[in-house]
Order: structure tokens, then C-alpha cells, then sequence
């Protein structure tokens, strides 16, 4: 199988087949109307969970499974949304549609070429209309929102063309609001979204988010569009006997109890970073792995890779922003008030920044008036670089 920093599929899934089988079988089922919301921090799997229910249901004679992920746009617009979007829609049609060739070249060729693909293939004219409105380069941004429309329009009237119900995984949804159109879009969009999706039955929506604040807005709060509109599953980490075996299955070797405590400690069960230390780990020449081969090993990761990893993520935040999480990972801060003490500023300033971080997904609050940092490997990352 392989240590892999990508998202899996198939075999390569550790303790994710209870919540696997759950969701293909509900979305499989034209008598369920429910898609899914994936609620979890970040690395902990929910891509690969998507990419392997697509898999799954790709095999079922009626269904057709769309995945996107906000997080691969490039420039952050509603016009790129929406024109990604469509492509993403009609290329898990092709086959049904006979498409000549793959949507993801119509945003390469002229749109008269889009027009005359579309005229060749099985596409019902007022679907025909739509794409290539959708598809045409640099709209009026006055029709922007309506683009938001008909490409959310657009797999409810292939599922109605070729008798089939389209699957709609929107990986990151949350991050719709931050789409600009000139400026961002706002909650309005994911209400919009709401508004279309209720009506429709051909179409079902499953949406993950890594940041708690933003799902709440979409889908957690009572006051949020799609509250107890989707079935809502919390992606936790891996426990102590997962990651055992995905080391043993891929190092053939044992592996002592305390090399094993030291991992779960160190990754805190979250799947990317198990995957990562145990690529670090697959150098170790040793018959059985030891506590010291670890410790050698997160060492590593700490100095190469966590810089590759967090450096960015780091710089990209404010200086107060960065001065509070490297006093939070460096002397175990929790409270606004120890932050506030630290730094020489007021509590309610410092509340303000701690609610942008939140919203970045760079911190969580674990209890009223307590908050901590939202990745244990990145607090470990800043308490030795930046102590």
C-alpha cells in the first residue's frame, strides 16, 4: 500500500468503513433526500472519505457522482467557481451525454467550438443555452449571481435528462462565501444555494468544512441555511490501534509500545501526519521500531518538513496574529487574558484577534473563554521554532 501524503481510496482507507458504507448506501438511495455534511479539522481525512464514496457509487447503474473542492481555485471568483464547476458537472456526464470531448478543454477553445460540441452531443437545448452561458469568458459580474444559479440548476437538469440522480460533493463549501465578485459574496450565496436545492430531487448535496466557525454558519447553527438539512458526521482522528496497523502493514516489522505511544502522542491521530511520519520512519534500518527511531524521526519532520508544511500558513497571518499563536504554542496559553498579559494588550483586543483566527481555522475555543491552537503538530512546529 504505501505511505501517501494524497488523499486514498479503497484499501489504503484505515477506520473510515462504518461512515463509508453509511453514506453510499443513504446516497444510493432515491428515497433519501439527505446528502452530508463532513465536519473536521484539517488532515484528517474528509477528501479521502469523498473521493472514496465517488469511487463506490460510480459503480451504481443511476448514479453520478460530482466531486469539487473549493480549496483548488485558483483566483477565488465566483466566475471561476461557477465555470470550474460546470466543467466538473459535465465531465461526470460525458459518457451519458456523448461528449467528444472532455469539459475540462471547453474552457481552452473558442466558445463557438463549445457550441458546436454541445449541438453534436445529447444535450436538451435549454441545458445547451445554459452551458454556454456559463462557459462564456468575463460575463457582465451583474450576472454573476445568476451564474450561481444555473450552475447549481445544471446537475438537476442532466439528472432529469438522463434519468439518474447526480451526487454534488462540494469539498470546503464554507469557502463559497469568501468567493469575490468584486467584492465577497457573503452568507447570502449559501442561502441562494439552500433556496435552489430544496426544491430539487434529482440532485442531492453532500458539503464537508474544516473550520467550525464557518460550518456553523452553513450547516451547525439553528439559525443556518442547511440546519438538519444534511446528515451530519464528525471525521475524528485515528486511534492507537489504526495507526499500529498502518505502520505494520507497510514497514513489516513490529513496532515496541512506546515507539507507538510516542506517534500517537506526536500526531495526535490525525491521518496526514501518521502517513508523513511513517514515510520518515521507512528509512529505519532496525528489526523492530523503536522509541529512539522515533524520536530521531519527528525530530526530522520538525526541522525539513514542518517548515515546508507551516511556514507559509504561518506568514500569512497578521503580526499580532502570529505573535499570539507563538505565545500559545510556546507557553501554553489559553485564555485572552494570559495573552493580553503576555503581550501588553487589553483582553478585548485580544478577543478580537483570537475570533480571526478562529475564522481562519488557525485556533478553536475549546470552552467559553479558553482556546487552544486547532493542529497539535503545528503548535509543536511553532513551540520550537519560535520559543
Amino acid at each position: 500500500m504505501g505511505f501517501t501524503l494524497k488523499p486514498v481510496q479503497g484499501k489504503a482507507l484505515v477506520n473510515r468503513e462504518k461512515i463509508i458504507e453509511e453514506m453510499v448506501t443513504s446516497l444510493a438511495d432515491f428515497g433519501v433526500e439527505m446528502g452530508f455534511a463532513l465536519v473536521g479539522n484539517r488532515r484528517m481525512g474528509k477528501t479521502s472519505i469523498f473521493l472514496e464514496v465517488c469511487r463506490q457509487l460510480r459503480n451504481k447503474e443511476k448514479i453520478v457522482p460530482v466531486y469539487f473542492s473549493l480549496w483548488d481555485l485558483v483566483e477565488g471568483t465566483l466566475e471561476e467557481f461557477t465555470q470550474f464547476l460546470s466543467v466538473a458537472i459535465l465531465d461526470a456526464y460525458k459518457d451519458r451525454l456523448s461528449l467528444k470531448l472532455k469539459a475540462k478543454n471547453f474552457l481552452k477553445i473558442p466558445l463557438e467550438t463549445i457550441k458546436e460540441i454541445l449541438t453534436e452531443a445529447e444535450v436538451a437545448i435549454k441545458i445547451k443555452e445554459e452551458v454556454e452561458i456559463l462557459l462564456s469568458p468575463r460575463r457582465a459580474k451583474k450576472r454573476a449571481i445568476e451564474d450561481l444559479e444555473r450552475v447549481f440548476e445544471l446537475p438537476e437538469s442532466l439528472a432529469l435528462q438522463t434519468k439518474t440522480r447526480c451526487v454534488l460533493f462540494l469539498d470546503e463549501f464554507p469557502s463559497i462565501i469568501e468567493l469575490k465578485d468584486g467584492a465577497h459574496i457573503g452568507e447570502g450565496a449559501i442561502r441562494k444555494i439552500r433556496t435552489i436545492h430544496e426544491r430539487q430531487r434529482g440532485t442531492i448535496l453532500s458539503i464537508s468544512g474544516s473550520i467550525r466557525k464557518t460550518m456553523e454558519i452553513v450547516a451547525l447553527s439553528s439559525a443556518s441555511a442547511f440546519y438538519r438539512q444534511l446528515i451530519v458526521r464528525e471525521i475524528g482522528p485515528w486511534n492507537k490501534e489504526d495507526i499500529k496497523d498502518l505502520i505494520m502493514d507497510n514497514l513489516k516489522k513490529p513496532i515496541g509500545e512506546e515507539a507507538l505511544e510516542k506517534i500517537v502522542e506526536f500526531t495526535s491521530g490525525i491521518p496526514f501526519y501518521a502517513q508523513f511520519l511513517g514515510r520518515e520512519l521507512s528509512g529505519v534500518k532496525e528489526k523492530e521500531l523503536t522509541a529512539q527511531s522515533v524520536d530521531v524521526a519527528i525530530e526530522q519532520f520538525i526541522e525539513e518538513e514542518g517548515s515546508i508544511l507551516f511556514k507559509e500558513e504561518f506568514e500569512r497571518l497578521g503580526p499580532k496574529e502570529r505573535k499570539i499563536v507563538t505565545l500559545m504554542a510556546s507557553q501554553d496559553l489559553s485564555s485572552p487574558s494570559q495573552i493580553a498579559r503576555a503581550m501588553g494588550q487589553t483582553p478585548n483586543k485580544i478577543s478580537m484577534y483570537l475570533e480571526y483566527l478562529e475564522e481562519k481555522g488557525v485556533i478553536e475555543k475549546i470552552e467559553r473563554g479558553t482556546y487552544g491552537l486547532a493542529d497539535p503538530v503545528f503548535k509543536r512546529w511553532l513551540a520550537i521554532k519560535y520559543a
